[in-house]
């Protein structure tokens, strides 16, 4: 655990020998860091004494290659950031001689949000970070509270957590190097489950209730046997979509059907698919997706299958980490 989540990349780099030719390179990690917060300043997952920062350092040979690719991080970010939440903002914080040399790069960046940015200079050679520009990308909660989502940062090498990294150029010469600093998709793991628990909140107060995204539900679909005799048909099926990788469960409770489809937790599983008994080839197959706005729609289970598979994040494949039948697990009733 340590408070610059960068020393650990930066300290490999050091025992490498950096040449020209090799640069930009980077190091990606997940750090388990720290910070010193007071306990009134504790707010659920937002702010934590300890969390984990997916960051990738890049390693370039001046600031103005750093700078090229803190543009094409700049615009990759923003996407995704739109994909999540389309309310944003951005805090620019720049030394005076970074804003008069690179005044176009700025402009490049208020023109790509279609808004203007607070921007914050200072007169010192360094930001409070260490570096010559630091953005960070914020998006509101359901408070109206701005909450840190990712941050781009770029330095000139002369800072002590550069680790005074220098590399060689063809003629033998040594220079120091220029570091981006990229933390996204989220400034820390712990936010993002803050994040999505928030813009579930959020949207349920403006427009209804929307569970996650498909690729962050726990569960991301419940299968409902009609009644006992279905039973070993839903199993066949909730083994067919688990091998394929999805996180699915089975409502076998010796409850009635009704009662199933009243289940609180629905409301955060995309989809919710009804089985019948004669149905052994799973061609009339009952689906609903809330997010989606289908509603006891009949499908094929391939043409379900298909529609699953295309959903965003369907290459993250993380397991299950409740029993699949909910009989076997301790739940409130419905």
């Amino acid at each position: 655990m340590r408070y610059n989540a960068c020393i650990q990349k930066l300290s490999i780099a050091k025992g490498i020998n950096l040449y020209d030719k090799d640069l930009p390179i980077g190091f990606f990690e997940i750090s388990k860091s720290y910070r010193f917060e007071e306990e009134n300043e504790l707010q659920l997952c937002k702010r934590v004494r300890s969390f984990r920062i997916p960051e990738l350092d890049i390693i370039n040979n001046s600031l103005a290659a750093s700078i090229k690719i803190a543009l094409a991080a700049h615009i990759s970010i923003l996407d995704k950031i739109k994909k999540l939440d389309p309310e944003h903002e951005l805090l620019c914080s720049v030394t005076q001689d970074f804003l008069k040399e690179n005044f176009d790069f700025l402009k490049t960046i208020v023109k790509s949000i279609n808004k203007p940015i607070l921007l914050a200079v200072y007169d010192n050679v360094r930001c409070k970070d260490g570096v010559k520009i630091d953005i960070e990308y914020k998006v509101l909660d359901s408070l109206k509270s701005p909450v840190e989502i990712a941050t781009c940062l770029v330095d000139d090498g002369s800072t002590e957590f550069s680790l005074d990294l220098k590399f060689k150029t063809r003629s033998g010469i040594k220079k120091p190097v220029s570091i981006l600093h990229v933390v996204f998709p989220f400034s820390s793991i712990e936010r993002s489950a803050y994040f999505f628990i928030d813009r579930a909140i959020k949207k349920e107060t403006k427009t209804g209730f929307k569970p996650f995204p498909f690729w962050v539900a726990p569960i991301q679909a419940r299968i409902i046997n009609r009644d006992d005799d279905s039973l070993e048909n839903a199993k066949k099926l909730e083994k067919e979509l688990s091998l394929l990788g999805f996180r699915v469960d089975l409502d076998d409770r010796k409850i009635n059907y009704n009662a199933k489809k009243k289940a609180r937790d629905l409301k955060w599983i995309p989809y919710v698919i009804t089985v019948n008994k004669k149905d052994k080839d799973f061609q009339n197959l009952i689906v609903e997706n809330e997010i989606k706005k289908i509603t006891k729609k009949m499908m094929r289970k391939n043409d379900l299958i298909k529609e699953m598979k295309a959903e965003d994040g369907k290459d993250i494949i993380v397991p299950r980490y409740v029993p699949m039948l909910l009989s076997k697990r301790v739940i409130s009733n419905p």
